[in-house]
């Protein structure tokens, strides 16, 4: 146990500029009045960079918890990292969660305009138990809640307008006085320490336990001031030395402690023997992740924290934190993360920020893939019987799915499938009424692509019929898959963009025919085509002009004895639809003449 005196001095150089005591912080966050069984749920991102995937996978699942009980679904913004922090991510985090509609009842909103705020720290909020959780409750009641994502109050941080809700601020940085008040109780009863170590010394006790084949952590011989004199620790200050304040585990590895995970049963891991810091020593004096989970959880009141099992290692050392602070511990339950096959051969791993471009979500929205249609199959993902769902209820949108506690129990390490993600979005985007069809290519062309835009808003009709051909019917076309893929499909329309597109693949897709044999065939066909016939008129003509061009017009003969003909029918239409369009394979030729009309027909056939 410390001196008063030293508390006192340690205190002033943690906190400079006051810190909010415990009881305050207890009192300004009160238990919630929710109704039997609602959960208080929470997804909290760092901005240290661009926005994983998974980070929407496990909001997804948290949001629907939440709301399928009636409960509370919280969004938190983890910048306690100052060093990390990554310029725009704050903003990265708030545009994919709204892309994602995935709204939020407490969190913090968009800056409308700049501005400096008035509210002062605490807020509230509620506490989790440790219960056993069975897993065999599986399907939450279904509940359509209707949930903000903004409020009137705002917190201190400049620009940013709190979210609605009383238990913030959402933003880590802002609660540092709170976070300091839960410290210095742990400091007051031998619970934390402070400690001078410098990088060289740090690092010099890793190779220590590298060279003695010993796992890597502040703990035993080298939690090097863990056990200094008062002495030690005011001869460090009187010189001044930058010092974290650590967490003094009373945990011993050797020993084993139980835990009831929602997802993975009864846990029995080792305890947690290590001196984690608990803040920091840089100017923010902000805490580690490890302290405001903690704190944050705790006068939050959420009921159960789902998080990916990279932090199972973490469990032991946050239960203990709980009981140290005298905090009921939190019902954890750990999911798989998404997993891809490694390129490389490496087998399957999980997906990566450093080497999987999908791990971005800029990487989807970019892309345009219908956010409909990848929510639909991260939530096939999470539940194995959400694609059964899926199809027998066409139209509903799917947050209207259950999502069952027991079914995300059973997924492990779910595979991320881009073929399989691609048939979802290609049956969504078939789906689509035309008019929101139409829209959607719009909007994504005006924010990626100005020049297709713009063509398609030359001529609105014009545009429409493109958009239009064989969408309608029982078996309408599936060629997209996300709107990035509508230039490839249907620019060669436009006169302003074919020639720059598509004019190059012409003689690349001909090459296998002569140039006058290519001339030739133009000219036949035009000398007989009239944008009036039907289709079969028009392909009755189409087959004379190939038996005048020296085509077959009999497969059976053609095979026997290719090399007496130019090619087959097939061969002659593709010649014309190359011409027409720079591509291979496309639509039904005689609809896209007929949309494209007579004059772009015979220019592009000269």
């Amino acid at each position: 146990m410390y001196s008063p005196e030293l508390i006192e001095r340690l205190t002033a150089l943690l906190a400079p500029h006051g810190y909010t005591e415990r009881q305050e912080s207890e009192a300004a966050y009160p238990a919630r009045s929710l109704p039997g069984g609602a959960e208080v749920m929470r997804v909290p991102p760092s901005p240290t960079g661009f926005v994983h995937i998974g980070t929407i996978y496990a909001g997804l699942i948290n949001e629907r918890i939440a709301h399928q009980t009636g409960g509370v679904f919280i969004l938190r913004i983890e910048d306690t990292d100052k060093k990390r922090e990554v310029e725009g991510s704050v903003e990265g985090i708030i545009n994919a969660f709204r892309e994602f509609d995935l709204g939020y009842d407490e969190g913090p909103d968009t800056p409308p305009t700049p501005q400096t705020s008035t509210s002062t720290e605490p807020s509230r909020m509620a506490k989790t138990d440790f219960s056993d959780v069975k897993v065999d409750q599986t399907t939450l009641p279904s509940e359509k809640i209707s949930f903000i994502s903004s409020g009137e109050n705002s917190d201190s941080r400049t620009g940013w307008a709190a979210g609605g809700g009383a238990y913030g601020p959402y933003f880590q940085s802002e609660r540092g006085k709170t976070y300091m008040g839960y410290a210095l109780e742990l400091l007051k009863n031998s619970r934390a320490y402070p400690c001078f170590a410098t990088p060289e010394e740090l690092k010099a006790a890793t190779a220590d336990q590298q060279a003695k084949k010993q796992r890597p952590g502040y703990y035993g011989d080298w939690a090097l001031w863990r056990n200094k004199t008062e002495a030690d620790i005011i001869a460090a200050l009187d010189a001044e030395k930058p010092f974290v304040l650590r967490f003094r585990s009373n945990g011993d590895h050797l020993k084993r402690i139980q835990y009831t995970d929602v997802f993975k049963g009864k846990m029995e891991v080792p305890e947690n023997d290590l001196d984690v810091p608990l803040i920091k020593s840089d100017e923010y004096r902000l805490p580690t992740y490890h302290l405001a989970h903690v704190v944050d959880d705790h006068l939050m009141r959420i009921t159960k924290v789902f998080r990916s099992d990279e932090w199972l290692p973490s469990t032991a050392l946050h239960i203990e934190l709980a009981q140290a602070l005298n905090i009921e511990p939190f019902t954890y339950g750990h999911f798989a993360p998404i997993s891809v096959i490694d390129k490389n051969g490496g087998g399957k791993r999980k997906l990566s920020k450093r080497k999987d471009d999908e791990a971005n979500v800029q990487y989807w929205l970019e892309a345009g893939y219908p956010i409909e249609a990848v929510k639909a199959y991260l939530f096939g993902l999470a539940n194995s019987n959400f694609e059964d769902w899926y199809r027998a209820n066409p139209g509903k949108p799917v947050t209207d799915f259950p999502i069952s506690l027991e079914k995300l129990a059973a997924s492990r390490a779910p595979l991320l499938d881009m073929k399989k993600l691609e048939d979802y979005a290609k049956d969504y985007i078939a789906s689509l009424p035309q008019d929101k069809f139409n829209a959607e290519i719009l909007a994504w062309a005006n924010n990626n692509s100005p020049r297709f835009a713009a063509a398609m808003e030359a001529d609105d009709s014009y545009t429409n019929l493109i958009l239009s051909i064989e969408r309608d019917g029982d078996k309408p076309r599936k060629d997209l898959a996300k709107w990035s893929d509508a230039p490839e499909n249907y620019s060669y329309f436009f006169d302003g963009l074919f020639p720059e597109e598509f004019i190059s693949r012409v003689s690349e897709e001909l090459k296998d025919f002569p140039s006058d044999v290519v001339t030739t065939v133009c000219a036949e066909f035009m000398s007989t085509y009239d944008e009036n016939d039907d289709q079969q008129t028009w392909f009755d003509k189409l087959k004379s002009a190939a038996e005048k061009t020296g085509f077959s017009t009999d497969n059976g003969v053609f095979k026997e004895s290719p090399e007496k003909f130019n090619g087959n029918v097939a061969d002659f239409a593709r010649i014309i639809r190359v011409k027409l369009t720079g591509k291979n394979r496309t639509p039904d030729l005689w609809t896209i003449m007929k949309v494209m009309g007579l004059e772009r027909v015979k220019n592009r056939l000269q």
